[in-house]
């Protein structure tokens, strides 16, 4: 007879570093002290990786960046059912919660070494032994990137890695709004702009899209149609590095970074500085993944006097 399958589920082993080893995380149950990994089931048209993610989210109010497999495994549950997970590592974000996560659960950041010895299912269990190894192998710092961020870090230049290495950000405190009008309503709602200009303005066939500061748009609402859209509650996070938004690779890099937390964003760039227009609730992990981003870039940027010697 033939057991019946359950949903697959999918897993995270979330990793910090800390005092030249690392830690990971383990969640347990109210009034248990059965220790687990965080999952959740994959819904339709999601793939495992981002239900591990949004596991760990959901389970803990953590965020992290995309790590590799460490293995799937099946097993059978008290009720008989066949149970499929994919388990993934995946580089924490923050260490403390962002939002709170299920009511009542109890979250641990423990040892690798003695987090090995605490979840009751010997399938974890030898999943965090695999962590494990992947952490404290040689090299393992490219690894434990997201793909194509860590592809983009190994083969960008030089000089734009020492960009990177070297931005600074500001998060600006002023909330704006996107507002998107019919075409033909641009010339009325410019005119109740006044001596208030919008930020930037786009124009795409009979959409006009244009960005203002919160304060602009609660003067001109009168003067809208009942047919506008507006996002409110967005930040500027402004980055300033040595060298211009056009180094090659340098935006990619940026924007590969946001992605791998599941940020997305917009970008406006000026003279010398540029601006990334982000929704204020992802901050946080916008600003996390950059600075995650301009550490790794750091550790791999040659010395500054070792790449003026190499453009002579």
């Amino acid at each position: 007879m033939t057991r019946p399958t359950l949903q697959p589920h999918a897993a995270c082993v979330a990793f910090r570093p800390r005092d030249g080893d690392y830690e990971v995380l383990l969640v347990a149950p109210p009034r248990s002290q059965q220790w687990r990994l965080p999952a959740a089931p994959v819904e339709e048209g999601e793939t495992p990786i981002a239900a591990a993610l949004r596991g760990l989210a959901e389970a803990t109010g953590i965020h992290g960046f995309s790590g590799p497999l460490l293995d799937q495994a099946e097993s059978i549950t008290p009720t008989g059912e066949r149970q499929r997970c994919d388990y993934f590592l995946a580089r924490a974000l923050t260490a403390e919660p962002l939002h709170g996560g299920w009511e009542g659960e109890t979250l641990a950041w423990l040892p690798v070494d003695e987090a090995i010895t605490h979840p009751a299912s010997a399938v974890e269990r030898a999943v965090l032994i695999r962590a494990r190894s992947l952490l404290r192998a040689p090299g393992s710092a490219t690894r434990l990137l997201p793909p194509l961020l860590a592809h983009l870090l190994t083969d960008l230049p030089a000089n734009t890695l020492a960009a990177l290495a070297e931005t600074e950000l500001w998060v600006e405190e002023e909330p704006y709004v996107m507002l998107a009008v019919p075409t033909e309503a641009r010339a009325r709602l410019l005119r109740s702009l006044g001596k208030a200009p919008p930020l930037l303005t786009i124009e795409d066939g009979d959409e006009f899209t244009l960005v203002l500061a919160e304060s602009a748009f609660n003067q001109v609402q009168d003067a809208l149609s009942l047919d506008y859209q507006a996002e409110p509650d967005l930040r500027f996070i402004r980055l300033e590095a040595t060298l211009p938004w056009e180094t090659v690779g340098y935006g990619a890099a940026i924007f590969a970074a946001l992605a791998a937390a599941g940020v997305s964003a917009g970008f406006y760039s000026g003279y010398s500085i540029d601006y990334l227009l982000i929704s204020a609730g992802a901050l946080p992990l916008a600003t996390a993944a950059i600075e995650l981003l301009v550490a790794e870039a750091g550790r791999r940027a040659p010395a500054r006097g070792t790449q003026e010697h190499a453009a002579r």
